[in-house]
């Protein structure tokens, strides 16, 4: 019986809390960039293994090499540059190829034993979804916020570092790019910044729809045509975030978009405060660092302007955080939505990917 047999990348027994090459074995579901290539290793059994694509032109199977075989095969496998739609790989094997994204669509490997002459096709004993998606960017500036009492003092957090990392995790996954505008000057003193009159107050209220059309207009003011290059902008706010009906509950980060009434004009925001104190892992240890958060919370709330919903979104919030519940312990949780940081992943599973895809974000829509 064929299997995948990926030894970097996790079984569906262990829960995934890093990102990965577009790989989720639940399904399991392979994204190939289009233009670019994939690793795949296959093990068979006691017969030799027939893979087959079953939709031709989409993706396509070559540079096949053999990594440990016990019984020798009697013909050759395809040389380098020689790419199939359908094969048959020895028996007793190990053997990793490459598969490539030749035009944007979905395709499935099925991959069967082949018992011989005289027998009838067998049901395939895996289907790899492979979805070859072409690039796709958001663009992004970055601005830090002050006020008459939280004034510039020039520290600067590492946004161009921060931004980078969250590309990776999109366009790794997804062959999504997140292409921060400002370059390395948003982790300087060269980075944009605004100062609102008054003061944004202990804690910046993020259903306080006049502080933030103030803000809105403060960078637009001094930054004219900004929001309409960019798909975003992000603010760094220097108190922490929370919503007025629960103010006990500090929010790391905050994406949606704001509609200024007598225009109808729309702006698209990412709000972002001060590390909130850092939860222990499940599994006791270290804190996570406040990088590490940031990071997180940065590339979540994108998750959310490219169309992304909580995960699991059927949970209770009583129940989230509760180290007792048994749902903490499957692997389709440990992914980039979980709805709060008790769980850090950076995995996009299959689904997400497609979705991502749809360009259908569900934006949050305030009106000031």
């Amino acid at each position: 019986m064929p299997i995948i047999v990926n030894f970097d990348r996790p079984s569906n027994g262990n829960p995934v809390d890093h990102a990965t090459d577009g790989f989720d074995p639940e399904v399991p579901y392979q994204m190939i960039p289009l233009g670019g290539t994939r690793e795949l290793v296959v093990q068979t059994g006691d017969f030799k293994a027939e893979l087959n694509l079953t939709i031709p032109d989409i993706s396509s199977m070559s540079n096949f090499r053999i990594l440990r075989q016990t019984t020798p095969n009697l013909s050759p496998l395809p040389g380098r540059g020689v790419f199939v739609r359908r094969i048959a790989l020895p028996e007793r094997s190990v053997v990793q190829f490459t598969l490539s994204g030749r035009a944007p669509g979905m395709t499935v490997l099925e991959a069967r034993d082949r018992p011989g002459l005289g027998v009838p096709p067998l049901k395939p004993d895996f289907q790899l979804q492979i979805s070859v998606k072409a690039s796709e960017s958001r663009r992004l500036a970055v601005c830090y916020v002050f006020d008459r009492i939280n004034r510039d003092t020039g520290a600067r957090l590492d946004f161009a570092t921060h931004l980078e990392q969250v590309h990776r995790v999109f366009h790794d996954q997804a062959n999504f790019s997140i292409v921060n505008v400002d370059g390395p000057s948003a982790s300087t003193l060269a980075a944009r910044t605004v100062t609102l009159n008054g003061t944004c107050g202990k804690v910046f209220n993020l259903l306080d729809n006049t502080r933030i059309g103030r803000m809105i207009d403060a960078f637009d003011a001094k930054f004219p045509g900004v929001f309409g290059r960019v798909d975003s902008v992000v603010f760094s706010i220097p108190v922490p975030l929370r919503i007025k009906t629960r103010p006990k509950v500090r929010i790391s980060g905050f994406n949606f978009q704001a509609r200024r009434k007598s225009s109808g004009r729309i702006f698209s925001l990412l709000l972002v405060g001060p590390s909130a104190p850092r939860p222990r892992p499940k599994e006791g240890g270290p804190r996570p660092s406040a990088t590490r958060l940031l990071q997180k919370t940065l590339a979540h709330e994108m998750g959310h302007a490219l169309g992304l919903a909580h995960d699991p979104a059927e949970m209770p919030p009583e129940k989230v955080g509760s180290i007792l519940n048994p749902i903490f312990f499957q692997p389709h949780v440990h992914n980039l939505m979980f709805p709060n940081n008790f769980i850090l992943s950076d995995r996009l599973n299959g689904a997400q990917v497609e979705i991502i895809h749809l360009k259908r974000p569900e934006f949050r829509v305030i009106n000031f």
